[in-house]
């Protein structure tokens, strides 16, 4: 992707058209550029930016629905560790398997 651009979603040219789920709500949309011509003051970043611009947005995205934060290079800032109920031994766990084929 060479550039990324800033589109006015009423322009002439842009159609949108719902994307309607079982339920009847439409939460997506479908969208057409059809001769829609954009100056190059439209263009968020510069040109061969393109694919910085839209994992940046997308990145942003995930951590907006998720609320957790990431770190660049994937992962999270704090791993949390199990905890075990106060009195069990560290050690390994029995199997589950054996005593559920045992009733």
């Amino acid at each position: 992707m060479r550039a990324y651009f800033v589109c006015d979603m009423h322009a002439p040219g842009v159609e949108v058209r719902p994307l309607r789920q079982i339920t009847g709500e439409a939460e997506f949309n479908e969208v057409f550029l059809t001769g829609v011509r954009l100056g190059d003051s439209l263009r968020l970043g510069e040109i061969g930016d393109g694919r910085r611009v839209v994992q940046t947005a997308l990145m942003n995205e995930r951590v907006a629905i998720g609320g957790a934060p990431v770190r660049r290079g994937g992962g999270r800032d704090r791993v949390r560790q199990p905890r075990r109920p106060p009195g069990r031994p560290g050690g390994p766990r029995r199997p589950v398997r054996p005593r559920l084929t045992a009733r």
